[in-house]
């Protein structure tokens, strides 16, 4: 049912599977990505450290985990879930353009620009593939007000041209 786009339908199948078997953590964590993706951050959070317990393995769940913190606006304890990431799976969201992304967003909101910008920098170096091509342009805009914010006035400009250049969809005159 998300990959339909309905996340209530999503939700209730896994509140359902839930009740089947309450410890998955498949179950926790589609449940959780259902509430987020229905704007509900606050009731994904403790779902999602549910899932992380059951799984401590799982890059989906401490990705989810940390982005439904960012997003109930829980940067501190964003940052906390980062640094509490096993190393193997921390070095897998760290080729992770999104959660990289939701990094620069929780040092942003905690005032630590300087780390906002250098994860953005490193996030746009990934390879993206080309279905993400809006997530790019976002980071881009988001690094560009970052650059902007310090003053940064020639390096900003010229992010904000990359991303218009790259979202033309937006930019076309009809």
């Amino acid at each position: 049912a998300l990959n339909d786009n309905d996340p209530a339908a999503a939700e209730k199948q896994y509140r359902a599977a839930l009740a089947l078997r309450p410890a998955s953590a498949e179950a926790l964590d589609g449940l959780a990505g259902a509430l987020q993706r229905e704007r509900q951050p606050a009731f994904a959070v403790p779902l999602y450290r549910s899932a992380v317990r059951a799984n401590p393995a799982s890059a989906e769940g401490w990705r989810g985990l940390m982005l439904a913190q960012a997003a109930a606006g829980n940067a501190a304890e964003a940052l906390a879930t980062d640094r509490q990431i096993p190393s193997a799976v921390q070095a897998e969201l760290m080729r992770d353009p999104s959660y990289l992304r939701g990094m620069a967003s929780v040092y942003s909101a905690l005032g630590r620009g300087l780390d906002a910008e250098k994860t953005l920098r490193a996030a746009l170096q990934l390879p993206f593939p080309p279905q993400a091509g809006k997530l790019k342009t976002g980071m881009q805009v988001q690094l560009a007000g970052l650059l902007l914010a310090g003053n940064q006035l020639p390096q900003a400009a010229a992010l904000y041209s990359q991303g218009l250049a790259l979202d033309q969809v937006n930019t076309a005159v009809g």
